[in-house]
């Protein structure tokens, strides 16, 4: 979902209420969310996919991005 300082921070046309314009922006943010989550659902369940491995690659990530963070 898009960071609520990005939503505050947008400014509608002249003329359309800030308010209805950031509802509908986070109306749509939900249902894009939503509907990716139900894709990616459905893609899972269908197509086949290995996690071995994958516990030792999250970890190198995690410590390799909070090395990068330090410096």
């Amino acid at each position: 979902m898009r960071e609520q300082n990005e939503t505050n921070s947008a400014e509608p046309p002249e003329g359309v209420d800030k308010g209805w314009f950031l509802f509908f922006i986070t109306l749509l943010d939900q249902i894009y969310w939503v509907a990716g989550t139900a894709m990616g659902a459905a893609l899972g369940s269908v197509l086949p996919f290995s996690t071995e491995g994958v516990d030792f690659v999250m970890t190198a990530m995690f410590v390799l991005s909070d090395r990068t963070y330090q410096n």
